[in-house]
């Protein structure tokens, strides 16, 4: 299933609704696995394998321990935790299913 995403932090800040809307949505399928992530040990991540990149990661980067925290028709926001430099920060992913 094809999704538009959208990250809706900066460093676990917020971003303005403004900034959302005008950022470019990623477009991709969304894949949820274990992840083996050092001292943690196993954990749970969710990655967009997006078209055209072959990366496993893509631009988005990879969010650890994601939570379904909203779905609303084609919607759904997932939060979760997104590694920066070794530090982690809270991070929110905006997935609107698309039919192209």
């Amino acid at each position: 299933m094809l999704v538009n995403v959208r990250k809706t932090r900066h460093r676990g800040r917020k971003l303005s609704r403004i900034d959302i809307a005008n950022a470019p949505a990623l477009v991709g399928e969304l894949t949820l696995s274990s992840t083996n992530y050092r001292a943690m040990g196993q954990v749970a991540s969710l990655t967009l394998q997006e078209r055209g990149n072959q990366t496993a990661a893509g631009q988005l980067g990879v969010l650890y321990e994601p939570h379904l925290i909203g779905l609303v028709g084609d919607g759904m926001r997932f939060r979760g935790i997104e590694a920066v430099d070794g530090t982690g920060y809270v991070q929110e992913w905006l997935a609107d299913v698309t039919r192209s």
